[in-house]
């Protein structure tokens, strides 16, 4: 007998450990605050753990160098009261048997994905921060040393770089900076609104708009990129394009020596404002520009004439050609452009002189077609009731997503790899949504269908839980009867 009893206590405790389960931990990020719970930032950052944010407070922090290799957020209290000063160890290195210097390690050195640094002045007594990772965010700081940044998908924006960034990441934002020069290498970039002494753009296929230069002007090695609505004053070479195929429009290009430099490539350059330069143009050697609806007002030399014998190149489009505030010809039909040509050379003239200053603010903003959003187009569900708990979902998206999710009821997107199924759906009444991004952070978003659910509930089932409740109890009931029964 006492094995029976052994055997029903055996299976009363099965019972309940499959009822009873405990779930595993999940580790949470963490806020870390300096000083409150280290007292200096690379305490923290050793003791941080990926997705942890580390929040710095108000006041100077002395550090010798920061070594970042996980995911982890940097935030500071504001750039205006939260400073941390490096002062790195470095070595001598002889460059000659009269010329040494010093060479310091970098200050701060990431290697990680998914970096955010904010709110911070920093600076050194010598070396070049380093930041290398997808995902970057670099944000509203004030940096006292140049600084390179590399991968793709990051965002630079609202920084003081007083001597200068490096930036060299695909798909990547950079705007809203100030300060020094700014070095730009990457595709599908957006490059706006920095108000800078200059720019090099080496990449590709990217916008750059509205941005503000001084002193080193632009100079635009890459293909293929929009360059428009930009300001350059006072500057050596305003804009120099070196690359090809790129589209520049909008611009305003004053008192610099040189205007627009196009030395080999063959760009479309209209509509921009060149005045109060000593050149306005320098163009030649070969295959060049098409320059029209351009406005050339009081350049001392509105093209460049004295450096070498100019080949053939074109000033206007076929039909209009540019504003020149020194043109003498006469417009006998009236209809804006000048009966002569405007002659700027033995091979070289605009065959169709405007009239009267081109309105630069007619023109329109371009769009590549990389910047239009995916087009997401809802299949099923369709507009009607479903007599089952789990219905497909399909659609379709007109160009390679980077991401792609659907939003059910309402709630939180979830992420999808492509059709999928909406499992046990309650009955009523519910809407989905399809959202699908490009590869530049485009996000198309599908008709939102609505559609109702109606399943024949089935005949009641005990729920397993309660049924193993109700087991454990008879096993207790009959282990009290048969001890009640031992008793007497």
């Amino acid at each position: 007998m006492s094995k029976t009893v052994a055997l029903l206590l055996v299976l009363a405790f099965l019972i309940a450990s499959c009822i009873i389960k405990p779930l595993p931990a999940k580790a949470e990020s963490r806020t870390i605050v300096v000083p409150d719970d280290y007292p200096t930032i690379s305490a923290a950052i050793g003791n941080a753990t990926d997705g942890d944010t580390i929040f710095v407070k108000k006041g100077t922090y002395e550090e010798k160098t920061l070594e970042i290799n996980k995911t982890l957020s940097l935030i500071g209290e504001g750039a205006d009261s939260t400073k941390i000063s490096f002062d790195p160890p470095y070595t001598w290195v002889e460059w000659n048997i009269l010329q040494k210097s010093k060479v310091y390690e970098k200050p701060i050195e990431v290697d990680a994905d998914d970096f955010v640094m904010s709110g911070f002045t920093i600076v050194t007594t010598g070396g070049l921060i380093g930041i290398s990772g997808n995902g970057t965010k670099i944000a509203e700081n004030i940096i006292f040393t140049f600084l390179g940044v590399s991968g793709s998908y990051l965002n630079i924006t609202g920084n003081n770089f007083p001597n200068g960034v490096s930036i060299s990441g695909d798909y990547s934002k950079i705007s809203a900076n100030t300060g020094g020069e700014m070095s730009i290498n990457g595709t599908f970039c957006d490059f706006s609104l920095n108000s800078i002494s200059g720019s090099r753009i080496k990449g590709s296929f990217s916008l750059i708009h509205d941005n503000t230069l001084t002193k080193d002007g632009f100079f635009i090695t890459g293909k293929n990129n929009l360059v428009y609505r930009n300001i350059v004053d006072g500057a050596a070479f305003g804009l120099v394009a070196e690359g090809s195929n790129n589209t520049i429009y909008s611009n305003k290009i004053t008192n610099c020596d040189i205007g627009i430099e196009n030395p080999v490539s063959s760009n479309i350059i209209y509509a921009n404002y060149v005045a109060g330069n000593g050149w306005g143009v320098n163009t030649y050697d070969g295959p060049t520009a098409t320059f029209y609806h351009n406005n050339f007002v009081g350049n001392r030399y509105q093209v460049c004439t004295i450096l070498r014998e100019y080949t053939v190149q074109y000033f206007d489009n076929g039909a209009e050609g540019n504003y020149w505030s020194d043109y003498q010809g006469k417009d006998a039909n009236g209809d804006g452009v000048g009966d002569t040509p405007y002659v700027i050379d033995a091979n070289r003239s605009d065959r169709y002189p405007l009239m009267a200053p081109f309105d630069l603010d007619s023109v329109p903003e371009e769009l590549p077609e990389w910047l239009v959003p995916p087009t997401v187009r809802l299949i099923t569900p369709e507009n009607a009731t479903y007599s089952v708990a789990n219905v497909t979902l399909e659609f379709t998206v007109n160009k390679q997503p980077s991401w792609m999710g659907y939003s059910l009821d309402g709630q939180q997107n979830v992420t999808v790899a492509g059709n999928t199924t909406l499992l046990e759906l309650s009955n009523g009444l519910h809407n989905v949504t399809v959202y699908a991004n490009d590869t530049f952070g485009n996000m198309g978003v599908s008709e939102t269908t609505s559609f109702n659910v109606f399943v024949p509930e089935p005949f009641p089932v005990v729920p397993v839980v309660v049924t193993s409740i109700a087991l454990v109890s008879i096993v207790g009931v009959g282990l009290l009867v048969y001890f009640k029964k031992r008793k007497h």
